[in-house]
């Protein structure tokens, strides 16, 4: 179980999600102010291998361990809690929309909303990757009705 201060260190790794960091990179970009807070995080992480450190000299490194399942649940956590509630609202209702379609399909956003950098008039990015030219008709279809 992450607590709200572990998902905030956590998040200076989902950033960029195949960068190796130090622990006072992590503490800067978390812009966490206590050691021990950071220390335990770290700790608690790399006991859970959500977290992997190699040393070099006397530095550690600190890398996501993408083979974690619990590293990709974090991740998600992170982009879930990076997206309003609005835009979430948005997406469930166009996945049910494709889900009427089919089952299997890949939603990914993009753009200002997943850089974090999206403001009240920003328009949602979507990317829906789908088989068949068929389907995607049907698809385009349903989120045009959704609009």
């Amino acid at each position: 179980m992450i607590t709200k201060k572990q998902l905030k260190i956590f998040e200076a790794f989902a950033k960029n999600p195949l960068v190796e960091l130090t622990r006072k990179q992590v503490k800067k970009e978390s812009k966490e102010k206590s050691n021990n807070a950071l220390a335990m995080a770290i700790q608690q992480m790399k006991k859970e291998e959500v977290l992997l450190e190699r040393k070099i000299g006397r530095t550690g490194l600190l890398a996501l361990n993408l083979d974690s399942e619990a590293a990709m649940d974090y991740l998600a956590l992170c982009n879930n809690q990076r997206l309003g509630r609005e835009l979430q609202a948005a997406i469930r209702m166009i996945k049910g929309k494709i889900d009427l379609v089919t089952p299997f399909y890949s939603l990914v956003v993009f753009g200002s909303h997943a850089s974090g950098e999206s403001n009240k008039s920003s328009d949602i990015d979507l990317a829906v990757f789908i088989e068949g030219d068929e389907r995607r008709k049907r698809i385009e279809a349903a989120i045009g009705s959704a609009k």
